[in-house]
C-alpha cells in the first residue's frame, strides 16, 4: 500500500506510514487477508517538523501522548520496511526545502530507504495543480515511486 500526501497531508501521511504497525483497524474496515501497513510513503511539499512550524506544537507540552501519536519524528523507525519518496520544490514558499532535507536525514539515520527529489517549481502548490506541467511530473514520480 502506498500513502501519498501534499503539504500538511504529507505530514499526516508520514505519521500514518511510520506508525502503521501500531494502528489497529476499526471493526471491519480492513481486509483480514491483507496488510494495511504502508510499504511506500510519498510526501509532496511536506512540513514534517510540527515543533518548528507551530502545527500542533502546543500539544508537545499540553498533551505529550497526543504529540507522540501525531509527530512524524516521534514515529520515525516504527515501520522499518517503509520506502520513502519525498518530492519538494527548490523554491517552495510555504514549506522550505530545509524541512524536507532535515526529514530526509532523520529517516536515513533511522535506516530507511529514502529518495528526495527536488522539483524545479516556484510555488508550493505547483506540483499539485492539475493544469501545471509540474503536476504531471509529480503524478508520474509518485506512480514510479509506488511501483518501484
Amino acid at each position: 500500500m502506498t500513502v501519498l500526501g501534499h503539504s500538511a497531508g504529507a505530514s499526516v501521511a508520514a505519521t500514518v506510514a511510520l506508525a502503521a504497525e501500531s494502528l489497529e483497524p476499526i471493526d471491519d474496515c480492513a481486509r483480514t487477508d491483507a496488510s494495511f501497513v504502508p510499504d511506500v510513503l510519498v510526501g509532496v511539499a511536506g512540513d514534517y517538523d510540527y515543533a518548528a512550524s507551530g502545527i500542533a506544537s502546543s500539544l508537545k507540552e499540553s498533551d505529550p501522548t497526543a504529540w507522540q501519536i501525531l509527530d512524524p519524528y516521534s514515529n520515525n523507525g516504527r515501520n522499518a520496511s517503509l520506502a520513502v519518496y519525498l518530492l519538494h520544490g527548490r523554491n517552495d514558499e510555504t514549506n522550505t526545502l530545509q524541512t524536507a532535507i532535515d526529514f530526509d536525514q532523520a529517516l536515513r539515520d533511522a535506516g530507511y530507504e529514502v529518495h528526495l527529489t527536488l522539483l524545479e517549481c516556484e510555488c508550493h502548490d505547483n506540483p499539485v495543480v492539475p493544469t501545471m506541467d509540474a503536476f504531471q511530473v509529480t503524478v508520474a514520480m509518485a506512480l514510479e515511486a509506488a511501483h518501484g
